[in-house]
Order: C-alpha cells, then structure tokens, then sequence
C-alpha cells in the first residue's frame, strides 16, 4: 500500500482545474510533489458525466444536476467510488475541493486523513440555496481526521458558513477541525494564493 495521496475535486467547469491552478504557484507545486509524489496527485473529473447528453446550459446548470438529473447522480457515484478505490490503495488520504466539488465530497462515504474543503456552497450566500444544499447532503457521510474549512465572506457561494462547524455534522467527525475567512473572490487561484501566503501548513501539514 502507498503511503499518501493528494486528490483534487474541483467545482463547476469545461473540465477539473484543480491540478493547473495548483501548477500556476511554482513552489507551492513543488513542496506538494516532494510531499507527496507527482504520481501520488491525484485529479477527479466528474464534469464528463455531469455534462453528459447536454444540449444547453452545459456546466451553469451543475448544481440542478447534482440535485435532479440522473447524471449529477452518476457523477456523485463516480466521485465517491473513486475516492473509495484510492482510499484502497494509500495509507493516508488528503482531499482538496473547490466549490461544487466541496458539495460532492460531503456526500462520499469514505474516510480520509484531512480535507481542505473551499468555498463550498453550505455557505452560499442565498438562504433558499444554502438551505437546499444543506438538505440535500443533510448529514455529511464522509469522515475525517483534520478539518480545514475555508470560505469567504466576498464570496457568495460560501460567506455563510455554518456555525460552531467542531462538533457538529459539518465538522465530518474531525478531531480537528479549522475555520479561515480567506476575504477573497470565488476562484480557486485566489483561495490558493491566500491559503499559501497566510498559513502553507493547511496545505503541507
């Protein structure tokens, strides 16, 4: 079994960005790679089958689909049994997702070592969307050691986070569990930025 893996899970697109946003901050690339391997960075591109038979709206209507249509249904399942077959293979787990992807990773039934959960839309910014999507995961099934919770109070899809996350169903049974107000916009570039120039030891501990 292999010891450590990164995975990336990123939010609504063409395609996952995690890994390029990542590649953009040259040292921050290269601690992860000596951390964890370049082959141990593992990507998760769900948006194939979230998009799959799209004719219009492509990719804008991805939250709906998660909730209504059978392919957000199919790329639910593919993201939680991927998760499930790396889990299999390493030692430690750690997970990184951005926005939807933050959404999806909620409802896996796995167990990881840590996650760096981004913007996610628990916090969105419209109390009939946060609700729904609230409800819609209604009791994280994914459980993990350590807890990094990062929105933003300039970005509508997360300024609301939930509150006292330690101890409760947000907190996905963390021991340890952090909460970081990044101030920023809703891209993934500029939570990284943040994250790397304020604490690295979210991303590298």
């Amino acid at each position: 079994m292999k010891r450590r893996a990164l995975v990336l899970i990123s939010g609504i697109a063409g395609e996952a960005y995690s890994l390029k946003e990542l590649m953009k901050h040259d040292d921050l690339y290269k601690s992860l790679s000596y951390k964890y391997g370049e082959g141990n960075i593992l990507e998760i591109d769900y948006q194939p089958i979230m998009d799959r038979g799209a004719i219009l709206g492509d990719t804008l209507l991805d939250p709906l689909r998660l909730l209504l249509n059978p392919n957000g249904w199919a790329a639910q399942k593919f993201v939680n049994d991927k998760l499930k077959e790396i889990a299999g293979k390493y030692e430690l787990v750690d997970v990184m997702t951005h926005s939807l992807g933050s959404w999806m990773v909620l409802k896996a039934k796995v167990n990881i070592h840590k996650l760096i959960l981004i913007a996610s839309p628990i916090g969105f910014m419209g109390i009939l969307g946060r609700h729904t999507v609230r409800a819609n995961i209604w009791s994280p099934s994914l459980v993990v050691d350590k807890l990094y919770y990062v929105y933003s109070t300039n970005d509508p899809v997360s300024c609301f986070p939930p509150q006292n996350i330690h101890g409760s169903k947000w907190g996905c049974k963390a021991d340890q569990v952090y909460t970081l107000n990044s101030h920023t916009g809703h891209g993934l570039g500029d939570y990284i930025e943040y994250i790397w120039s304020t604490d690295r030891g979210i991303i590298l501990s």
